[in-house]
């Protein structure tokens, strides 16, 4: 009975298409019946993605099977699968199946429906099925009673009517054109002019661009095949019209091209210059040239431009005029440029062509000075109204005989020296560098070279020169109008004036302070244009002597008692350093490095015979010391105990008492020992004397220890006594 049920069902789906699309078609029914309609799962599908429609039904009762045939446009969709929807989508078991994709009839049908004994299922609202496409070109598709003929079938196998609503599937193009864009001005370009095409392209995907060509008649060909460059570059090599156009497309489409737009322009014959003339190929400064040219066509612009001190500059930009007149302003070789293009041209030139012309200079020759000495650089130099791009060649005279000072350079001046005594005649040859004329100024010029001596007369600069003592150096020269001018340089580095040039021939210098020192002397004569004309440079030193050399306390001394080393100089001064040395008789070694206090207090730790040595210099001194003095023979001894003795204060008290041999600075302690242990009575104080009681003179024993409050060791020295051979005082 369930299956006899499921096959009536399936037959009336499958074969009352006409029948029930026919009632459905003509029949109104209320606003409470069954409603079929459609939804896309996309608002902007483009060709090459995949969509999926979904048809649904509103007010549905007592559905138990259901079919689609579904007529579509194989141009621009193609089906891909179909599904039964939520409408059947419960716990009973479903049959559904695609019955027909037939792609020449542009007709895809499915089925689905319950299985068994059911009594169908009643829903407000839900869809029926979902059917899957792909999108391959533009283009539209109605959704409508004759693309989609619709049947549900109830559980008694009764169809169930319905109302529908349409709607339109829209499928957009894959990659679209927005413009062409190129550098062509007017739709004109010339030949071999640089054109670039630029196509901007809107799409979902990444874009594909293909160019194609086409000159006049001839047919079209590609220029690049597709890829993902939207622009490209063209140079026509012939004049013509030309067309170029422009596919795009995307790889996920089916599209080729999805758009296409046309670029059209028109390619002219480039103009060629004719001819270019100047009235001059060689002036001097302060003419003119005129230039004038030509081309074969007559709309031609002309660009004219001139080389001068290896520099372009543009005499007249784009322009019919065809004739100029230059003045130039330097003198050197000089190129004329003339750019010719059409007004319609994409190229900077179309034609150009480049004449030559000179222009020379003016000249005059000229020396430095009127005055020279042997100690002199003589320095020629050549002025012109131009300096640009010349060269120059010196002679010089000498003893009637004429020699070459240096071939032809760039350089307008030429310097010489270490010339002798006597009359000299200078000349110079100018031209321009590049030139080939022999063309050239000419300029001469007499001096006399003379050579002074500068002679110290006498002077009482020697080692015995301390600070405060005045220096005096007499001078004398070989000149006749001789002016002296004295430097001086002390510690700090740097010259300073002592007497600017005068007539006073006498230096004078009294140095303040200790350290190196540098005296210049200049020389020249009062028509000397030189700074100097001869110097000569003294250096000297001023160093610090030691006067004395102490030590205290003197000639000798205790271990770890302080002796203050002390050195005085005739002439002290803040910049004076000290450094003090001992020698034992392991040998000398450092006590204190260099510094400004002139004393110093040494410590000894051990006995011996001992020498001092103290070192002098100024701050600024180069030298490891710039005097010294010794104190021989100096003894350090050891401090000893002379004796203990005891006073006896009362029946039970003593005062034990320590005698040595010099108590300065130093620590005493005491120890007693009662015949079987020893034990402080006073441990390290100043104090040489102590109370105590309790004494044992049978068997007992008093010990002092001293040593230097400077002293690391335990004790420096001891004495023990017994208490049976003390004297009581």
């Amino acid at each position: 009975m369930k299956l006899k049920k499921s096959i009536c069902i399936l037959s009336l789906l499958f074969f009352s298409i006409s029948i029930f699309f026919e009632i459905n078609t003509t029949t109104v029914l209320a606003d409470d019946s069954p409603t079929i309609y459609c939804n896309v799962d996309k608002n902007d599908i483009v060709a090459g993605e995949e969509f999926t429609v979904t048809i649904l039904a509103n007010n549905v009762k007592n559905l138990y099977g259901a079919s689609v045939d579904f007529k579509y446009d194989s141009s621009i969709m193609t089906p891909i699968n179909a599904t039964s929807s939520c409408a059947f989508n419960n716990d009973h078991k479903i049959y559904e199946k695609i019955t027909q994709n037939d792609y020449s009839n542009n007709i895809f049908s499915f089925i689905t429906t319950f299985l068994g004994d059911y009594n169908g299922t009643n829903f407000a609202s839900g869809s029926l099925f979902n059917i899957k496409f792909k999108a391959k070109r533009s283009g539209s598709l109605n959704l409508n009673r004759e693309s989609l003929n619709i049947k549900l079938s109830d559980s008694n196998a009764n169809p169930i009517k319905y109302n529908m609503l349409y709607s339109t599937i829209n499928i957009g193009q894959a990659a679209k054109i927005n413009s062409i864009n190129s550098n062509v001005k007017n739709n004109l370009a010339i030949v071999d002019n640089n054109i670039s095409i630029n196509t901007n392209a809107t799409s979902k995907y990444p874009v594909l661009y293909k160019y194609w060509i086409k000159k006049d008649d001839s047919p079209w060909t590609v220029l690049s095949d597709y890829s993902n460059k939207s622009s490209i570059d063209f140079n026509p090599k012939s004049p013509g019209n030309y067309q170029i156009s422009c596919y795009v497309k995307t790889n996920n489409t089916y599209e080729d091209p999805s758009d296409f737009k046309i670029f059209n322009f028109k390619v002219l014959e480039k103009p060629s210059i004719t001819k270019l003339n100047i009235n001059e190929s060689t002036i001097n400064l302060g003419g003119k040239i005129n230039i004038s040219t030509d081309s074969n066509k007559n709309n031609t612009l002309f660009k004219i431009w001139v080389l001068e001190n290896n520099s372009w500059k543009i005499l007249q930009d784009y322009s019919p005029n065809n004739t100029i007149d230059y003045s130039p302003k330097l003198n050197g070789l000089y190129k004329i440029s003339v750019y010719a293009k059409s007004p319609d041209s994409l190229s900077e030139l179309d034609d150009c062509k480049i004449i030559d012309f000179e222009v020379l200079p003016n000249a005059t020759l000229k020396v430095d000075k009127n005055f020279y000495t042997v100690n002199n650089t003589v320095n020629l130099f050549t002025e012109t109204d131009s300096s640009n791009d010349l060269i120059y060649k010196y002679w010089m005279n000498e003893n009637g005989i004429w020699k070459t000072l240096s071939d032809y350079t760039n350089l307008n001046t030429f310097s010489l020296s270490s010339l002798t005594p006597g009359d000299k005649l200078f000349a110079v040859y100018v031209k321009n560098k590049n030139s080939n004329n022999d063309n050239l100024a000419l300029a001469q010029k007499a001096i006399t070279i003379v050579d002074p001596k500068l002679t110290i007369a006498n002077s009482n600069l020697d080692n015995n020169i301390s600070i405060n003592d005045e220096i005096k150096i007499g001078l004398t020269s070989n000149i006749k109008n001789p002016k002296y001018k004295f430097w001086i340089m002390d510690s700090s580095c740097k010259w300073k004036v002592l007497q600017d040039y005068g007539d006073n021939n006498i230096l004078s210098y009294i140095p303040k302070e200790y350290g190196n020192y540098k005296l210049s002397i200049y020389l020249k004569d009062k028509d000397s244009q030189n700074e100097v004309d001869d110097y000569k440079i003294l250096d000297f030193s001023i160093k610090p002597k030691l006067s004395t050399f102490t030590a205290n306390p003197n000639n000798n001394s205790f271990v770890y008692t302080p002796i203050k080393l002390t050195a005085s100089t005739k002439n002290s001064t803040s910049d004076l350093l000290y450094k003090f040395w001992v020698k034992d008789s392991k040998g000398w070694k450092m006590i204190r490095d260099y510094d400004t206090n002139p004393s110093f207090d040494w410590i000894p730790t051990s006995p011996g015979n001992y020498i001092f040595s103290v070192y002098v210099k100024n701050k600024n001194s180069a030298s490891t010391v710039d005097d010294n003095l010794i104190i021989q023979n100096y003894v350090v001894a050891d401090n000893t105990i002379k004796d203990i003795s005891l006073n006896k204060l009362s029946n039970e008290i003593y005062q034990v008492n320590t005698t040595v041999d010099n108590s300065n600075n130093l620590l005493y302690k005491f120890w007693y020992f009662n015949g079987t242990d020893w034990k402080v009575l006073n441990d390290y104080s100043i104090d040489a004397s102590i109370k105590t009681k309790n004494l044992d003179f049978s068997s007992g024993k008093i010990s002092v220890y001293i040593k230097n409050k400077n002293s690391k060791n335990e004790y420096d020295n001891f004495k023990i006594v017994n208490l049976k051979d003390v004297k009581l005082n």
